[in-house]
């Protein structure tokens, strides 16, 4: 019965496995542009705060946060690193 469980369950992992890979892949490179264009709103912020003061330059560095690799970036390792559990709990049965 348990053989018979893992061959049904055989593509639901395949599929699984190349979505994790592609995720990952996307994650990597997609975080170091958004770290990039996170630099690029912290100096674009610290140069409003010097022209126009530091409640014009809030929106900048929200921006900056959102995109740096303690936002977005993480929600999607954090939703990669659920997939990867739930797909290790499938090949386990």
């Amino acid at each position: 019965m348990k053989i018979l469980l893992k061959i049904v369950l055989l593509p639901i992992t395949l599929a699984l496995n190349i979505l994790l890979g592609i995720s990952k892949f996307v994650l990597v490179f997609g975080g170091g542009i958004l770290g990039v264009l996170s630099f690029v709103l912290f100096a674009l912020g610290i140069g409003t705060i010097i022209v126009a003061g530091f409640s014009q330059a809030i929106p900048a560095f929200i921006a900056g946060y959102l995109i740096s690799p303690w936002g977005l970036p993480m929600m999607g390792a954090w939703i990669i690193a659920k997939v990867e559990y739930f797909n290790d709990w499938l090949k386990g049965i």
